[in-house]
């Protein structure tokens, strides 16, 4: 698995991971999460670590879930972080086969938008799948075949969510 990012700290920290590298999940259970939601807040990292006990919650945060996943050391050490902005710059000879860009091409501007489409559809393999949770501008790469989108809610009320892009290369 290879994680591209821009920001030096990210990509420190991404080198560095501490073995078993523990995730931190929280749920505000007052956010009135759908059951989908609460299930799979439950079942996350499973296929990938195991359980192990949260860090303690604030008597502040009260209504705060709180659960932890020790991730095995075997798909940490697989993790390769590289330092690479997809709107200036490429990485020649990749083929991957899945990409997913979630909360990073909202903060560019719809031309940069396009540009970092192009670089995505030179990094995929043909057949690949390109995911975002942003709307990205109508036209795109001739090489990227827009798949579809779909709203997921992460509550009754429909407050939580995100929306799902997805993308195939010709």
């Amino acid at each position: 698995m290879v994680c591209l990012d821009l920001n030096p700290a990210v990509i420190a920290h991404l080198r560095n991971l501490p073995l078993p590298y523990v995730i931190q999940l929280p749920r505000d259970e007052s956010a009135s999460w759908t059951p989908e939601a609460v299930a799979y807040w439950r079942n996350f990292g499973g296929l990938i670590g195991s359980d192990v006990p949260p860090l303690a919650v604030p008597a502040k945060l009260r209504g705060l879930a709180l659960r932890a996943v020790a991730v095995a050391a075997r798909h940490c050490e697989s993790l390769e972080a590289l330092d690479l902005n997809i709107v200036t710059q490429t990485l020649e000879g990749a083929a991957f086969d899945l990409i997913v860009a979630t909360n990073i091409l909202v903060y560019y501007s719809r031309f940069e938008q396009a540009i970092a489409m192009a670089g995505i559809a030179r990094l995929m393999s043909p057949g690949a799948v390109f995911i975002a949770n942003h709307a990205l501008p109508a036209q795109r790469p001739a090489a990227l075949e827009y798949l579809g989108r779909r709203s997921v809610s992460y509550s009754a009320q429909g407050a939580y969510g995100d929306e799902v892009v997805v993308y195939r290369r010709k």
